[in-house]
This record gives C-alpha cells, sequence and structure tokens, in this order.
C-alpha cells in the first residue's frame, strides 16, 4: 500500500487550526482585558476630578440686631429695599437719609453699626 501523506496533512490543518483558535482567543482576552483596563482608567480620571466648591449661602443678621434700629425702623427700612444688615452696611448714608427721611448723621451711625455687626460675623 501506497502512503499518499493525507492523513499527515489532515493532522496538520487540525494543528493549524488549533494553534489559531488559541491565538484568536488570547487577542480576543487580551482585547477585553485592555477595555476594562480603560474603563477603571475613566472611573479613575473622574473620580480625581475636582469637584466645585459650593459656598455655604449667607446668613442674614436682621436688622433689629444693628444698633439704634429697633422693629418699626427695621419695617420702614424694608419697606425702601433694605432688607438685610449687608444691604444696609452697603448703602450710602445720603441715599438711605432722604429714603426714610431721618438724619444723614442717624443713618450713617446705623451704616457704621452694621459694618460692624458684619465684621464680627
Amino acid at each position: 500500500m501506497e502512503d499518499t501523506g493525507l492523513p499527515q496533512i489532515e493532522i496538520y490543518f487540525g494543528v493549524i487550526v488549533v494553534v489559531l483558535i488559541v491565538i484568536a482567543v488570547a487577542l480576543y482576552f487580551a482585547l477585553v482585558r485592555k477595555k476594562e483596563e480603560e474603563v477603571v482608567a475613566e472611573v479613575v480620571i473622574e473620580e480625581v476630578e475636582e469637584k466645585p466648591v459650593v459656598e455655604a449661602p449667607e446668613i442674614a443678621i436682621d436688622l433689629t440686631k444693628v444698633r439704634g434700629i429697633g422693629q418699626k425702623r427695621s419695617e420702614q427700612l424694608k419697606a425702601v429695599g433694605i432688607d438685610t444688615v449687608k444691604d444696609l452696611a452697603e448703602y450710602s448714608p445720603k441715599d438711605l437719609a432722604d429714603k426714610v427721611g431721618v438724619s444723614e448723621k442717624i443713618v450713617s451711625r446705623w451704616i457704621t453699626n452694621a459694618k460692624e455687626l458684619l465684621s464680627r460675623k
């Protein structure tokens, strides 16, 4: 009987197919691992990014806390748009005196007292 060599070719062909399958599986897992590393890197980058600083809201100090201002005067000031001690501290004495009908000297004291109160805060 003559040996045609066909069974040997089939063995070589089978080995080549198995090797190609092993290479394909190895490449697949390498790509999957690379994708996982990219996802992890993205998560790490997101965690490291600086978060914006949120300032606490200012707590408004009631106008009656200012020396020389009682409840009625506080209501009068609110009627002209001065709702907080900060608003009062930023106001012009002349303009405020004209609006509320009080002397500029008294209004200046209120503004000074408001600024002192804010500086202690």
